[in-house]
């Protein structure tokens, strides 16, 4: 269990887990876009990255 110490805003999302640029997305079991970046894991409040 992770807990945020801010919120998060709507359909915005938090990485738990190193991204590949071009890797694929999923919400709910279900694939919803790829990264357009590389974005690694930011539980510690890292920049903004575009999916």
């Amino acid at each position: 269990m992770i807990t945020l110490l801010e919120d998060v805003e709507f359909a915005h999302k938090v990485a738990t887990v190193d991204y590949e640029a071009k890797q694929p997305v999923y919400k709910y079991g279900e694939e919803i876009g790829y990264m357009k970046e590389a974005v690694p894991k930011n539980l510690d409040s890292q920049p903004q990255y575009g999916m």
